[in-house]
């Protein structure tokens, strides 16, 4: 599956945030973003997550930002160190809902793409 957005913030904290692990382009508490990628607060930065079988990249602005495989030994080690692991299955299930996110300083989605890879 590949997810294509593009998402602009609306205030100031669209940065590189104080932490990578939580700044656009990271797994929120899990896997860190790579510094110096997120476009400023008032322009659109354009995201993609492929996803292949339980290998998972996601890309900001053409950079490759993060790579994982799901249910792997790290990342199960991670989401267990985590505010996550409290839900068993979190990250475990093939189908469902996709949730965006604002993280409360309000954001902006367009041309949002879901696909099936071949």
């Amino acid at each position: 599956q590949r997810l294509r957005r593009q998402a602009r913030a609306n205030g100031t904290l669209q940065t590189d945030g104080a932490s990578l692990l939580t700044a656009a382009g990271s797994v929120s508490g899990l896997y860190p973003t790579r510094k110096g990628v997120v476009h400023s607060a008032g322009t659109w930065n354009h995201a993609e997550i492929i996803v292949k079988g339980r290998h998972v990249e996601q890309w900001l602005n053409g950079v490759r930002v993060v790579a994982y495989v799901l249910e792997s030994p790290d990342w199960v080690e991670r989401v267990h160190h985590s505010k996550f692991e409290q839900w068993p299955d979190y990250g475990r299930a093939l189908t469902g809902h996709i949730g965006l996110q604002d993280g409360g300083t309000g954001v902006q989605y367009a041309n949002v793409k879901i696909r099936v890879l071949p």
